[in-house]
C-alpha cells in the first residue's frame, strides 16, 4: 500500500511476486497482485493470473470459483463473449462449468452416426448451452438465418448431408459440424417393443418406440393390426 500511494507501481509489483514465491499455495496474494495489475491497466496479467488460479488444484475449489468470476466479469464488461465461451471450454471442474452454462457454446452433437442406412432413419440434434441450433441440408454453412432445429430431422432415400451450428443466447457461434448419411431404401423398420415376452407375476407397462416416417397400430388378441 505504501508503495502504490506513493505511485511506486513496478515496486509493489515487485515486492507481491516476492511474496507469492514465499508463499505460493496462497491464492489471496495472487489476488491482491492481479488487482495491483488492474489498478495499472495491466489487464491481461491480471487474467493470466486469474487463470492461473482458476485451473490449479493447489487452490480451494472456492478461490478457483472467485478467479472464474473474475474472469467472465472482465470479459462481459467487454462484451467480448466469444473469449468468456473459449475459455469455459478450459475449466475441467464441471461444477463451474454449470454455473456458467448461458455463456457455453459447444459444437452440435448428433443422434446418429454418419455412414450408410439400409432404411429410412430420423435425425436429433443437441448442444450445450443455451439458444438455438440452425441447420442445412444442402451442404452449405449454417448461420442464424438457417432453419432452426426444433425436434426431428427425417432423411430421404440417397445422400443427405446435413450440416449444424449452434449460437448461443450471446451471439455466439459454434464450430459447424457436419456429417453425411446414405440410405438405401424406403424400407420402415418394425416397432420396437420395449419389453420382454413371457409370463409376469404383476402388471407390465408396454412401451412400443416410435418409427420413423409411420404412426403405429396395435392389437391385444393376437390379430394383425390394421389401421
Amino acid at each position: 500500500e505504501y508503495y502504490l500511494d506513493d505511485g511506486e507501481y513496478d515496486s509493489a509489483v515487485s515486492y507481491m511476486e516476492q511474496i507469492i514465491k514465499r508463499s505460493p499455495e496462497k491464492a489471496s496474494h495472487r489476488f491482491q497482485l492481479c488487482q495491483i495489475y488492474m489498478q495499472f491497466g495491466q489487464d491481461e496479467k491480471a487474467i493470466e493470473i486469474y487463470k492461473i488460479i482458476a485451473g490449479s488444484p493447489q487452490f480451494t475449489f472456492d478461490e478457483q470459483l472467485a478467479a472464474v468470476e473474475k474472469i467472465v466479469a472482465y470479459y462481459e464488461e467487454k462484451e467480448e463473449y466469444e473469449r468468456i465461451a473459449e475459455y469455459l471450454t478450459t475449466i475441467q471442474d464441471e461444477t463451474i462449468r454449470l454455473t456458467y452454462w448461458n455463456y457455453m457454446c459447444v459444437p452440435v452433437t448428433f443422434s446418429q452416426p454418419e455412414g450408410t442406412y439400409a432404411s429410412l432413419i430420423t435425425l436429433k440434434l443437441e448442444s450445450d448451452g443455451i439458444g438455438t441450433i440452425h441447420y442445412t441440408t444442402d451442404g452449405s454453412e449454417p448461420d442464424a438465418k438457417s432453419p432452426e432445429f426444433k425436434g426431428t430431422i427425417f432423411l430421404e432415400t440417397g445422400e443427405n448431408t446435413i450440416s449444424a451450428v449452434f449460437i448461443n443466447n450471446y451471439g455466439v457461434t459454434s464450430p459447424v459440424t457436419t456429417k453425411t448419411y446414405f440410405i438405401e431404401s424406403k424400407q420402415l423398420l418394425p416397432p420396437e417393443v420395449l419389453a420382454n415376452s413371457g409370463t409376469y407375476n404383476y402388471p407390465v407397462e408396454i412401451e412400443v418406440e416410435e418409427t420413423p416416417y409411420a404412426r403405429t397400430y396395435y392389437t391385444t388378441d393376437g390379430t394383425t393390426p390394421t389401421r
